[in-house]
């Protein structure tokens, strides 16, 4: 009996469920509707799976066993964190699409209408750079020499001197590192410039800031008190039915660093801006919807302003254009295409790739004009970014506009906020 009591809960596993079949019908919507609905009834059994193999007490002398987290913590047991985070937004996720599916305007197609909502977008993201996260890791760290397959010699006691790296998938255990592998990834990740840690576009994180995360794995990250502290507001933000209460976030992201620092070594001050940058992006990968939950009917608002104002914006920007002595027609498809190309996801990526249009721009605008381009003044920029806004296409401007603003917090005043306050002042142009 003994041992039949791990089979059972084995079998019974929601991983062994088989994914939604496709639904047949001449109506997408409903289609669509019903496959959410499957997706997020087996998206919540794993959770509720995952929560329950961590709190349940096994027999004592059962050779599955699982190690729990600390019972002196204050915070509850909520699983491996990567994974069960990643279950959280899969979860926040078919919910969301629901929500949007279900109120649909009739004279919007649904699928325009689901692209644009800003916190699908942002959870679909979440859910597919922590499934690439997690894939990474376990090929990385998934070798018979890293990770073991339970089986008895799981309690075998580690050597002292060696770091224990916890697991990331749901059946993997345990298992330790070596010190000298580790602190060499620190040191090599640390000596790229903030620039080097980014990823190029939404699609997938760069391959250094997956060694960032393989670090974070293996010097047991998820076991330190902020480590705990960052996975229980992702768990109960997630959960919330209403907005929840988050905690600051650039306080946040200089706690995490700054308990990094305290582990694992100083960092010369030239190297402090590429771990914010690191430690933003992992913020941001867990949390970023749980922080625009709040924003995302301003945000939707916005975007409906942007929309009816979007065929008079040309207009406007020929009009005042002509006021500072500007009357030939703007051609600059090298800015607009620069703008159509930036991001929508990672804060830092999307400050940078607009910062790069606006470059862009002065250059374009000053040989159009014949002047030098650091002469141009707001009078004529401002009216070329009018110009833009109302030709490029730019579903999500009004996000991208948002999250520089956010991100102004962490680079304070000077030129980047004066180009995003023209951002702003485009973007809502009278």
């Amino acid at each position: 009996m003994l041992l039949l009591w791990p089979l059972s809960r084995i079998l019974s596993s929601p991983r062994n469920a088989k994914p939604p079949k496709a639904v047949d019908g001449d109506d997408a919507l409903t289609a669509r509707l019903a496959l959410e609905r499957t997706a997020l009834q087996m998206s919540t059994s794993r959770l509720n799976w995952e929560l329950k193999f961590d709190t349940v007490n096994p027999p004592a002398n059962s050779f599955w066993r699982r190690r729990r987290s600390d019972s002196s913590s204050s915070h509850p047991p909520f699983g491996h964190s990567l994974a069960c985070i990643k279950l959280h937004v899969e979860v926040a996720l078919h919910e969301r699409a629901i929500t949007v599916l279900s109120t649909v305007p009739a004279t919007v197609p649904w699928r325009h209408h689901l692209r644009r909502d800003v916190l699908y977008r942002t959870l679909a993201n979440q859910a597919k750079w922590l499934a690439a996260i997690l894939a990474h890791a376990k090929s990385e760290l998934g070798s018979s020499a890293a990770f073991r397959r339970r089986s008895a010699d799981d309690y075998v006691t580690s050597p002292p001197q060696l770091l224990r790296a916890w697991s990331f998938h749901d059946d993997m255990v345990p298992t330790f590192c070596s010190h000298r592998e580790t602190v060499p990834r620190w040191h090599t990740v640390l000596q790229l410039s903030p620039q080097q840690v980014l990823p190029p576009t939404d699609q997938m994180p760069s391959s250094h800031y997956l060694s960032f995360e393989l670090f974070l794995l293996e010097t047991c990250f998820d076991k330190s008190d902020i480590g705990q502290r960052l996975r229980h507001i992702a768990a109960t933000a997630y959960a919330s039915p209403q907005p929840p209460s988050m905690p600051p976030l650039h306080p946040l992201v200089d706690q995490i660093a700054n308990h990094l620092i305290h582990e694992h070594g100083l960092v010369p001050s030239c190297r402090r801006l590429t771990l914010n940058a690191l430690v933003r992006q992992m913020v941001h990968i867990r949390l970023a919807s749980a922080y625009y939950r709040i924003y995302a009917p301003t945000l939707a608002s916005a975007a409906r302003r942007y929309d009816l104002l979007k065929p008079r914006m040309h207009q406007l920007a020929v009009q005042d254009l002509a006021e500072v002595h500007v009357q030939q027609e703007l051609a600059l498809p090298q800015t607009r295409a620069a703008l159509e190309a930036m991001p929508t996801f990672i804060p830092d990526t999307i400050m940078g790739s607009y910062m790069s249009a606006i470059g862009t721009l002065h250059a374009e605008v000053g040989a159009a004009l014949q002047v030098p381009p650091s002469s141009l003044s707001a009078d004529v920029i401002l009216p070329s970014l009018v110009l833009l806004f109302g030709q490029a296409n730019l579903p999500h401007l009004a996000l991208q506009v948002h999250v520089m603003e956010m991100h102004l917090m962490t680079h304070g005043e000077g030129e980047v906020a004066y180009y995003v306050a023209l951002a702003q002042a485009a973007l809502g142009a009278t």
